[in-house]
């Protein structure tokens, strides 16, 4: 009889902890849920570049910091340059930025609607 007590007592505790695990389990996945997309591309971009990696860093010598360096100027370079040129194009050309304005302002007045009017925004401006 005792002896079953203490399997029982085994099978509770087992069942208790294994419930609990899940539910660490399942919380750190609705914690990592958000960031599933970011960390694939991260390993893709790390899987592709790795042969360029080890291309440069023979080609400067070994020096890995450098090699490091050298890459990720490049990857903002890709990334900023477009911005940069898309954000100049959009102050020069003025029929461009008044279309903006305008949607800018159609989409303040529809968000804070009468208080818009009553600050100073409205249709006509």
């Amino acid at each position: 009889m005792e002896n079953k007590i203490k399997n029982n007592t085994k099978v509770i505790d087992l069942a208790i902890r294994l419930f609990i695990l899940g539910l660490i389990a399942a919380w750190c996945f609705v914690l990592i849920r958000p960031f599933i997309a970011i960390i694939l591309w991260a390993a893709v971009l790390a899987i592709g570049l790795f042969p360029i990696f080890l291309w440069l860093k023979a080609r400067l010598g070994g020096k890995a910091k450098l090699t490091v360096i050298i890459i990720s100027l490049i990857g903002i370079g890709i990334t900023i340059g477009p911005v940069s040129f898309i954000a100049t194009v959009l102050v020069s050309n003025r029929t461009l930025a008044k279309v903006f304005r305008g949607i800018i302002r159609d989409f303040v007045i529809f968000a804070l609607g009468g208080f818009a009017t009553q600050v100073g925004f409205n249709s006509t401006t």
